[in-house]
């Protein structure tokens, strides 16, 4: 998977799941990057009030941020650009010792700030105007929440478990503002024409990140979409159940989720069982004990050694992203006559 996007997210959810994972597992979300003064400060901790009040298009009083909004009840509050790391990291993060999983998920959330960076330097508009004749470039407001597993499903041993599957919701919220000062809604379609190259964006810089770390990379594929060398393909397998489902649903069908993405979506969503069926349980202990009962030869999974140096934050210059846009851009059009 490159990179998702759908529109009308809600906040509820976000909130809602960032304090369940926080009483357990998960961190809470993280202001990515801030396009207008809303009292809420890039980098801090997404507090629930601020978030859905934001979500919601009010300022601080309660009162509509956006100048035609007109009271609106339907209004898109965001847009969820989920990115997903490949199995080989996710199951180094979910297996690994503290440290290993401080840095993968460090290099993750750098990987996931270096793309919605260039999304926000090539996607990010509001419309004005009669009928949004005018587009000007704005800043984007995006929270970033991480977690760390699937939806729990059936695996071959006969368990139902969630696997590792780290990934990052960037709620890119629907307010940019203009340069009159007036607050706007955001144009949706770049951000859905700019997808696959921020889900391009994201693995390139995942991977240098993880390089950075000693890691290896293999198995390089369409639009950047990457392994890792040192998790074996019967442990990545095993590790992948849901997705497993979703094919075998899908093979039914006689089709593939390449060629059936509504079908896909579609059982995704009729097939989730719920998150909290680790509640209580330590998931990387519930992972271990897994993996450890598959009696793999040791080679199957090699464990990088890493140490506090490898987890020290690295912001990304203006040079090593252009740099990046350039790779991602002359990737794309390497292969590929035609492309969003």
């Amino acid at each position: 998977m490159v990179a998702t996007i759908a529109a009308g997210t809600t906040a509820q959810y976000y909130i809602a799941v960032s304090g369940y994972y926080t009483e357990g597992s998960e961190p809470k979300g993280v202001w990515l990057t801030v396009g207008f003064d809303g009292q809420v400060i890039t980098g801090t901790e997404v507090g629930a009030r601020d978030f859905e009040r934001l979500h919601a298009g009010l300022d601080k009083n309660g009162r509509q941020l956006l100048a035609n909004d007109g009271g609106k009840t339907e209004r898109v509050g965001g847009y969820d650009m989920t990115f997903s790391a490949p199995k080989s990291v996710s199951l180094l993060w979910g297996l690994g010792d503290d440290q290993c999983r401080k840095a993968i998920a460090l290099a993750q959330a750098n990987a996931v700030a270096t793309a919605i960076q260039m999304l926000e330097g090539n996607a990010a508009f509001c419309r004005s105007g009669k009928g949004g004749a005018f587009r000007e470039q704005v800043k984007l407001t995006v929270a970033a929440f991480t977690h760390g597993e699937a939806r729990p499903a059936l695996h071959s041993d006969g368990t139902v478990f969630a696997d590792p599957d780290l990934h990052t919701h960037a709620v890119i919220l629907n307010l940019g503002k203009k340069a009159s000062g007036r607050i706007g809604a955001l144009d949706g379609k770049p951000l859905f024409n700019w997808k696959m190259a921020a889900g391009a964006a994201y693995h390139l810089a995942l991977a240098s990140e993880l390089q950075k770390l000693g890691l290896e990379i293999i198995d390089i594929g369409k639009n950047g979409i990457f392994e890792v060398a040192g998790v074996d393909k019967d442990v990545r397998n095993y590790f992948s159940a849901r997705r497993a489902m979703i094919e075998a649903e899908l093979l039914e069908s006689g089709l593939t989720s390449g060629s059936a993405q509504a079908l896909a979506a579609s059982i995704t969503k009729a097939t989730r069982l719920s998150k909290q069926n680790l509640k209580g349980d330590d998931r990387h202990q519930v992972w271990q004990a897994k993996f450890e009962a598959l009696e793999l030869p040791p080679e199957a999974l090699t464990l990088p050694k890493l140490s506090d140096k490898h987890i020290e934050p690295q912001a990304m210059g203006t040079e090593e992203l252009s740099a990046i846009t350039d790779q991602v851009l002359e990737g794309l059009t390497d292969t590929e006559s035609t492309f969003e």
